[in-house]
Parts: C-alpha cells; sequence; structure tokens
C-alpha cells in the first residue's frame, strides 16, 4: 500500500548524509590538520576550499540518493525496508567514527613502507574491527525488532546531535590547545630550501654533513664485512659503529643534530624548531668565523626572516595547491585508513603524507629549484652540475633520502618503478657517497674540508633506530679507512663540530666516547600523541640488556 508522502520525511536521510559528510570530509581532514599542522606546507585557507568542495559534493550526493529511496519506497509501499536502511546507514556511521576516533591507535606508521594489512601485527586489530561492526550491526537488528524500526527511527537525530557535539569538541579542543592563532596562521607566501649553491665549496675551509636518512650502523657494517671493497669508497673517515642518535625518527633528530637541544614532547614542535635553531652552537659558531652556510633540509622548519638572512639557499615566493582532484583523493585515502574497517583499509594505498609535497606549485621559470631529497636527484645534480669555487668557508648540510623507504633509486642512480630491494638500496648509498667524494677530490676541495657521512637515526621497524651510521673525517686527514669502537653519542655533536671546524682528526672524538656512562635516548610512537619515554644505554649501542628505561616520561601538551 502506497504511503503518503511528506517532505518532513526526508529530513532522517538528510540528517544522515549531513553527519556522515561532515564526519567523512571536514571533521577528519580538519583534526589531521590541527593536530600534525606542522607537517603540511599549505595554510587551512589554502587547503580548505577543495575539502569543503568535497564536503557539499558528498552531502548532495548522500542527500540525493536517500531522498530518492525515500520516494521510490514509499511509493511502493515499502516504508518499513526504508527505515531499515536509515537504521543500519546509522550504524555505520557510528561504526566509522568509533573505528576512526577511538580505535585508531596501533595504525601502521605513514613513513613509506608498504602495509601488509594481513600481518600477524595486525590480527588482532582485524578481529576487533570485525566485532566491532558485528555488536554495532546486531545491536541495530535488536532494537528495530524490540522496539519497532519505525519508532528507532525517531532516535537518529538525537545520535547524530550527539555526533556533532564530540566532533565540535575535539576540533575546539584542538584548536585551543593548540594555539588557535597558529592553526588560523596566514602561511601563502613562504621562504622555501632551494637548491642554490648546493655545489658551492670554499678552497679554504669546509664543513660538509652529507645526512643519508635512515641507514642503520649494523646494516653499514655487515656490508663492509660482506664487500670489503667498499671500505675504499670511505678511505681517510674513520667509522664509528657503535654511535647512538637520540630520536627514532627524522621529525625530532634533525633540530637535534643541528642545534643539540632536545623536544621533550613540550610546546609547539615549530617554536622549538626555530629556537633550537636560532640559538644553535653550530650555526653561531660558523657565523662567527665567517662561513657561507647552506641547509638542503626537506622538511626544514627553519624558514624565517632571521633564517633567510643567515642561510644562502633560502628564497621567497607564493606556493599555491595544484593537482587539486589529487588533493582531495588523497584526504579519502587518509580518511579511509583511518576509520575504514580493518578488511577494507587496503583499499586505501596512501603510506607516506609526503605526497602533499607534489601537489604545490612549481616555481616560476628562471627561479631556483626546491631542493629534492631523492637520491636519484642528488645523482642528476652530480653529474650534470660542476663545482662552484669561492675563498669564502662554506659549511653544507645535505640531507638525502638514503635508505628511508619506498626505494626509487636503480643501482645506476636513477628513478625506477621497479622493486629495489634493502641491501641495493644500500648498495646506492655507498653509489652515492662515493660519487659525491670522488666529485670534491676532482675539484680539490676535498682536502680542505671536513666531512661527515651520517644518518639521522638508524632502522626503527625491527629496533628502536638508536644507531645510525657515522663516519668522519678531518681536515687534511689521510689514512685507510679507520673503524673505532667508541661509544658515541649525538648528544656531544656540536662539541664534535666544533672540534672538526679548529682542525681536530677524527681520532680526536674518541674522547666523546662514553665508557661506563649512559646514553640518552627519547623513543616515542610515530605521528602519535602517546608520551615519549627516556631510556639510557650504559652499554654497547645494540646491547638490550643495558638499554633501559630511566623512568622518566615526557607526556604531549
Amino acid at each position: 500500500m502506497k504511503q503518503k508522502f511528506h517532505i518532513k520525511d526526508l529530513v532522517p536521510g538528510f540528517i544522515l548524509a549531513l553527519t556522515f559528510s561532515f564526519m567523512s570530509c571536514i571533521f577528519a581532514p580538519l583534526e589531521y590538520y590541527i593536530s600534525d599542522r606542522d607537517e603540511f606546507w599549505f595554510d587551512i585557507y589554502e587547503g580548505a576550499p577543495p575539502v569543503l568542495a568535497m564536503f557539499a559534493a558528498a552531502l548532495v550526493l548522500g542527500a540525493l540518493v536517500n531522498s530518492l529511496l525515500c520516494v521510490l519506497l514509499r511509493g511502493i509501499g515499502k516504508e518499513t525496508v526504508y527505515h531499515w536502511i536509515l537504521a543500519l546507514e546509522t550504524g555505520v556511521i557510528v561504526c566509522f567514527f568509533l573505528q576512526g576516533n577511538f580505535m585508531a591507535g596501533h595504525l601502521p606508521v605513514l613513513d613509506g613502507h608498504e602495509i601488509d594489512w594481513g600481518g600477524p601485527e595486525y590480527r588482532f586489530e582485524q578481529i576487533k574491527s570485525v566485532l566491532l561492526w558485528v555488536l554495532v550491526s546486531g545491536a541495530v537488528v535488536f532494537c528495530g525488532i524490540k522496539f519497532k524500526i519505525a519508532n528507532v527511527i525517531k532516535s537518529i537525530g538525537f545520535i547524530c546531535a550527539g555526533l556533532f557535539f564530540i566532533m565540535i569538541l575535539s576540533l575546539s579542543v584542538g584548536i585551543i590547545g593548540g594555539d588557535s592563532g597558529a592553526v588560523f596562521e596566514k602561511r601563502v607566501e613562504k621562504y622555501r630550501v632551494s637548491d642554490t649553491d648546493l655545489f658551492r665549496f670554499s678552497t679554504d675551509q669546509n664543513l660538509i654533513v652529507l645526512l643519508l636518512d635512515y641507514v642503520d650502523s649494523a646494516d653499514v657494517a655487515k656490508m663492509l664485512e660482506e664487500e670489503p671493497e667498499d671500505r675504499e669508497i670511505f678511505r681517510d673517515f674513520t667509522y664509528f659503529p657503535d654511535t647512538q642518535g637520540l630520536y627514532p625518527y627524522t621529525h625530532y633528530a634533525i633540530p637535534q643534530i643541528l642545534s643539540g637541544k632536545c623536544y621533550e614532547n613540550s610546546g609547539s614542535f615549530n617554536d622549538y624548531y626555530i629556537d633550537a635553531m636560532d640559538n644553535s652552537p653550530l650555526l653561531k659558531s660558523l657565523e662567527g668565523r665567517g662561513f657561507a652556510m647552506g641547509l638542503y633540509e626537506p622538511e626544514s622548519r627553519y624558514i624565517t626572516e632571521e633564517a633567510n638572512a643567515r642561510l644562502d639557499n633560502l628564497y621567497q615566493r607564493d606556493i599555491h595547491l595544484v593537482r587539486r582532484k589529487r588533493y582531495d583523493l588523497f584526504w579519502l585515502e587518509l580518511v579511509g585508513f583511518r576509520y575504514l574497517p580493518y578488511p577494507l583499509k587496503p583499499l586505501c594505498k596512501v603510506t607516506d603524507l609526503e605526497e602533499f609535497e607534489e601537489m604545490k606549485s612549481e616555481p616560476p621559470e628562471g627561479e631556483p629549484e626546491d631542493f629534492s631529497w631523492n637520491n636519484y636527484d642528488f645523482f642528476r645534480r652530480l653529474w650534470d652540475w660542476d663545482i662552484d669555487k669561492t675563498d669564502q668557508k662554506c659549511f653544507r648540510f645535505i640531507h638525502l633520502k638514503g635508505w628511508h623507504k619506498t626505494h626509487d633509486t636503480d643501482l645506476d642512480g636513477y628513478f625506477t618503478l621497479d622493486p629495489v630491494s634493502d641491501d641495493d638500496a644500500l648498495r646506492v648509498c655507498f653509489k652515492l657517497a662515493r660519487e659525491f667524494l670522488d666529485k670534491l677530490r676532482s675539484a680539490g676541495v676535498y682536502d680542505n674540508s671536513a666531512i661527515l657521512i651520517m644518518a639521522d637515526h638508524g632502522d626503527n621497524r625491527e629496533g628502536f633506530g638508536q644507531n645510525p651510521a657515522f663516519f668522519v673525517k678531518g681536515i687534511n686527514e689521510s689514512h685507510e679507512m679507520k673503524t673505532s669502537e667508541a661509544r658515541l653519542s649525538y648528544a656531544d655533536l656540536q662539541e664534535i663540530f666544533e672540534d672538526l671546524l679548529d682542525g681536530a682528526d677524527s681520532g680526536k672524538l674518541e674522547q666523546y666516547g662514553k665508557t661506563g656512562e649512559g646514553r640518552r635516548f627519547l623513543w616515542y610512537e610515530y605521528k602519535s600523541k602517546a608520551p615519549m619515554v627516556e631510556y639510557m644505554q650504559t652499554g654497547g649501542v645494540n646491547d638490550g640488556e643495558t638499554f633501559v628505561p630511566t623512568g622518566r616520561v615526557f607526556d604531549a601538551k
């Protein structure tokens, strides 16, 4: 029997469409942005319009589908079927909300690694996810039968209002607690890190840091043992395999390396970064010694007016969002990565937030290119560019992708989509170091250079990432590659840099070896608001029995 149609019958379907569209297209992206604002190169004004357009499209589509279902099913006397559809939609929205906000604590890190969703580490999460959907679906069916489905539909407005209240409250707390001024700061025109003067070196004195991301010292030691001829790459260097870093990931490691100051999970990371760099003993010493400075750091937050006055490779230009369709799709993948049930998460191919970097406008013709950390881009520069010599002393800090996943450079130094094994990726790092050092030798700016070939952290997939590769050559140092068992710590890097600037060779660094003293390490989960835990290593860097928590824990604030 046909049911008489009223406009008010469309309201429950519209409310559900509005709730789901707001949650997936506004709340989830905005929460991501507020939580990790420093990870995004664009400001909220640049990033919001396409997201709002996505929300409008989702709302119109959802409301239209529910309206058509209402009209059609009521028209053929199937109002009860329509009510069941609305009830199940409500259950889906509740499941999405719970999955994305209360069951997202064990998601894999988005650091470029291929995600094995079927792996044993996610088995329990798979079970919990399926159980959630089964229980909520069962509750919907039970309530629909027990209390009559027509009565259940009357509660849709209250359920959605409750979800809206929680979402608005969460966003408000995030904005107020995370410095609302920073969230709404306009950042369209910025200083960018360019490749200007990348190969400009001094005939007087150079301090060069070639930082290869993610390279673990244990892997380096193994390869040098298996292929001893590779030791020739590092002739004149001393290798310190028992070196310990302070952080397991790049985010906090880089400013600590450059400044010696540790971030302890308190206050704005961006403010910490700028303050640490403004007051870096290394940069102040270089300024006092008259060095030209270039920081080729792809994720640098040191892009202020003060930094521009110090550094040779910053420049200012307007940057805008391009590839907006891909931008929308990428946000949907990120939302699905967090909100979808585990069996459906493989549909989201996102593995690294770095893809946002590919959505910014290219520099105008004639302006310097943005610095690229990709290994294959650095090879291209090695092959195509000449060394530019100057009599001014030079500091160059060059942060490259190194061993970081995903591996996309083949053994000839070219970009590839073919699989590259971990061993071959490390050989690429060795090849890159060899060609860079040979280029310095050929130009006659090698002997007068203090050079560090190092990593920001080690492999944190199997352990803590506490053992970064660390090679050092002092000015005019000449010998076969040496290996030192000195137990170094990145906590001493500022003093090490100063010694090298004073002309010390790598042998002097052994004085910083910790014999019996503890070496500090700060562990945290990648992209997590979980507490940061302090460890102390009193033995060898990879000795698990002497690597213990101190009891000091730094909560996120």
